[in-house]
This record gives C-alpha cells, sequence and structure tokens, in this order.
C-alpha cells in the first residue's frame, strides 16, 4: 500500500475566476476518473481535491477514494450532481429561475440518460434559459408570454438543451 503525504503541486493559483473547469478542463466521467486515478497514484492529495472541488464532489468523495473505500472517485449520478452543483454556482439565471431549473436537473439525475447527458462536454444548464426566454417571446400573446407550462415540459426542454 502506497502512504502518501497529502502534498503536490497545486495547480489552484491558476484557476481562472468564473470559469468553468478552469484547472483541469472539461471532462467526461471517464476522464474525471481517470485523471482521479493518476493523482491518486502520484499522491497528489492537493490536486485530487482540486480535481474534485472543480468537478463539484464533496472532500468525502476523496478522502473514501483516497482510503480505497471506492473504486473510483465518481460514479455516474454523483459526477452529474457535480456538474449540476458547479454551474449553479455561477450561474447568471435569476436566482428564482435558477432555482426551479437547476432544482428540475437535480431532480432528473436518478434517471442514467439524464446523468449522461449532464456530463457531456459543453453540456450547460444555463441555456436552458436562453431557451425558456425565447419560447416565451415566440409563444407571447400580448403582454404575456409562457415558455413551458408543466415540469414534464421544463424536463424536455433541460434535455433538450443540454444534448444539444
Amino acid at each position: 500500500m502506497k502512504i502518501c503525504s497529502g502534498k503536490g503541486n497545486a495547480m489552484k493559483d491558476k484557476q481562472k475566476e468564473k470559469e468553468l473547469f478552469g484547472l483541469f478542463g472539461e471532462m467526461d466521467l471517464e476522464e474525471l476518473n481517470k485523471a482521479a486515478e493518476g493523482l491518486k497514484e502520484e499522491c497528489d492529495l492537493e490536486n485530487l481535491k482540486a480535481l474534485a472541488l472543480e468537478n463539484g464532489l464533496d472532500p468525502e468523495d476523496v478522502a473514501d477514494y483516497v482510503a480505497g473505500d471506492t473504486k473510483q472517485l465518481a460514479m455516474l449520478r454523483q459526477a452529474a450532481l457535480g456538474r449540476i452543483k458547479v454551474q449553479e454556482e455561477q450561474t447568471e439565471i435569476p436566482r428564482t429561475a435558477a432555482g426551479i431549473i437547476y432544482g428540475m436537473a437535480r431532480a432528473m439525475t436518478t434517471d442514467p440518460e439524464a446523468c449522461r447527458a449532464f456530463m457531456k462536454k459543453g453540456s450547460r444548464i444555463d441555456k436552458v434559459w436562453s431557451e425558456l426566454e425565447k419560447r416565451a417571446r415566440d409563444g407571447k400573446q400580448g403582454s404575456v408570454g409562457v415558455a413551458c407550462g408543466t415540469d414534464r415540459d421544463l424536463k424536455e426542454i433541460i434535455l433538450k438543451v443540454v444534448t444539444g
């Protein structure tokens, strides 16, 4: 068993403010776990923690992974929830709408297909707001425009937008 000191050459200082995945880059699930495996092998716990943070994963996930309690840093749903979390933290969608959109996205992670869509490179939930605004403008009658009426409508819009 390899004993790690927890020291590494942290790349945190290189991370750009307000840029998603500015430190390690955007990764799908397989790439995320491979990067974590490499950092664990190098005993670079500081960057392993930074990788997890950048991907919205909890420090406990890193501790479990390093201790050998889990075989990989993240499973599909866990990674998708992390992806949603980091996007929500940097969203520019108005607060009330963001709560609804991101809340629905989190609820959708019980579906593996939705999780894969959220983990797809370039998938951005903020694009949902633009689509909702467009639909409201297109469907406007008088001074009122409705973009979607039900949770099912919103789910369909989210999947359509994030899968491109």
